[in-house]
């Protein structure tokens, strides 16, 4: 047995601290084994899942609950107002907190808890038909829901960040989205199936609340990821960080190349995300397609987005040269933009393009941002990024919306394909600037590897782990 093996496992002088490495643990309770973190990946994913499932519960009951409550659209609207307004700054502060005081285990324990109470809120206030104790829980529910999603982040970098990050992030998207997809396809027959009892309460309250068993999965998986994180924090002998250095007056200190991932985020969110939710009436009005046809058209951009999210993260993972590959998103999301609007050709050669776009641009940006920050403050970098995010798609919705009553649609694919033109610009701006500046951005796998393990083992998934707060 190596010199390393025998080093105690706890810093204290006790009996305990001459158990090994080796002794300690084996197979899948061992966390340098890739059974492990197959375990710890299983869990971040059911992270959010419970966020996923629950965000767009209102939608898919939209019916019942303009019914029941006897509420009108704007009103109605109310709901994901609600759920949107803590996320524009609660993202920065929240991802502060954690960095600074709270650490990612109690913070992930705390945010998944906040998002089990928000949807349990809005249940009540289905029951009792009282509209603001509805408001109430979609603002809690919302205040959770984002920050969550950013531990989930920090997490992953911590346990792949030196192989598989991409792959991760591609499947936390999918996981995302199939729990969208599940809810918009359950919620009713749920409902259905719960009046059909003559269940003597409240119906939609009781399928509100049954809905919440998503969100206590997500609070279990989250306890059970700070045991295990902590665990093998223990077992691994990870420095613990303070936390004393992270302030949010840092932000100004961030680098150029940080910045420019920021305007790229910015750029592909609004040209994808914010045409995709106005989607719908755009196919229709420029095509002529059914309404049928222009709702499976918008549905197979985020459908095909399932499969090809993780395949293309696998594939990034295994090349490597994150830059060119985002910038190969951007064109793709650019081109397809442009065939929409200038062109007359069928829809979905556009759609693919777009579906391709938003599969390949989050996991590479994503991997590129930990690569750059340090993982004490990696949090609050992730939390800024969220927070501009979210506040520029709430503008840029209402700006799409006036440009669509102003301009027509055709200048509504102009001002989309416009954003996605300055997303391939500070593409290319990007791998000059790490040309000059020589960040090693744009390096293969195995350069990266070598680069960040020096000459510890290539498959240890706790390298770099020691800036990290607990």
């Amino acid at each position: 047995m190596s010199e390393k093996e025998r080093k105690p496992l706890l810093s204290k002088d006790s009996e305990e601290s001459l158990v090994t490495v080796e002794q300690k643990s084996c197979g899948i309770c061992d966390p340098t084994r890739f059974a492990h973190r197959m375990v710890i990946l299983t869990l971040m994913s059911f992270l959010s899942f419970g966020q996923g499932f629950c965000t767009d519960t209102p939608a898919a009951l939209h019916d019942q609950i303009v019914e029941k409550l006897n509420i009108d659209e704007a009103t109605f609207m109310g709901l994901y107002s609600w759920y949107s307004w803590p996320n524009g700054i609660m993202c920065l502060i929240g991802g502060y907190l954690i960095d600074r005081y709270i650490g990612v285990r109690l913070g992930g324990i705390i945010l998944a808890g906040l998002v089990l109470a928000g949807h349990c809120i809005f249940a009540l206030g289905a029951a009792v038909r009282l509209v603001w104790v509805m408001d109430a829980g979609r603002f809690v529910f919302g205040v959770g829901c984002e920050t969550l999603s950013i531990v989930q982040t920090t997490y992953s970098v911590l346990w792949f960040k030196t192989s598989d990050l991409s792959l991760v992030f591609g499947l936390q998207m999918s996981m995302g989205m199939i729990a969208e997809t599940i809810n918009l396809n359950v919620m009713l027959p749920l409902y259905n199936a719960v009046d059909g009892t003559n269940f003597p309460g409240d119906t939609l309250g009781l399928t509100l609340f049954i809905a919440s068993f998503s969100c206590i999965i997500s609070f279990t998986c989250a306890i059970v990821l700070a045991y295990l994180d902590k665990r093998a924090e223990k077992l691994t002998n990870r420095e613990k960080h303070d936390g004393a250095q992270i302030h949010l007056a840092d932000i100004k200190k961030y680098p150029i190349q940080l910045w420019i991932i920021y305007v790229i985020g910015l750029s592909v969110n609004v040209s994808l995300v914010t045409f995709t939710g106005l989607g719908v009436v755009y196919f229709e009005q420029k095509f002529g397609v059914s309404p049928a046809t222009s709702h499976a058209l918008n549905s197979l951009i985020s459908f095909l987005a399932i499969p090809m999210s993780p395949l293309l993260g696998f594939i990034v993972d295994v090349t490597g040269y994150h830059v060119f590959w985002i910038l190969l998103a951007m064109v793709s999301s650019m081109l397809g933009l442009c065939l929409l609007t200038f062109t007359h050709l069928t829809p979905w050669i556009g759609v693919v393009l777009l579906s391709f776009s938003i599969s390949l641009w989050s996991s590479p940006l994503y991997a590129l941002i930990a690569f750059i920050v340090p993982l004490h403050k990696l949090t609050t970098a992730y939390g800024f990024m969220a927070s501009v995010l979210n506040l520029c798609a709430a503008v840029m919705a209402q700006i799409s919306g006036l440009i669509v009553d102003s301009g027509g649609y055709f200048m509504f694919g102009i001002f989309f394909c416009a954003w996605s033109s300055i997303a391939v610009v500070f593409n290319i701006i990007l791998y000059f600037v790490d040309v000059v500046k020589d960040s090693q951005l744009n390096i293969s796998t195995k350069e990266r590897i070598q680069k960040m393990t020096g000459s510890e083992d290539n498959g240890s998934v706790m390298s770099d782990s020691a800036n990290r707060k607990t």
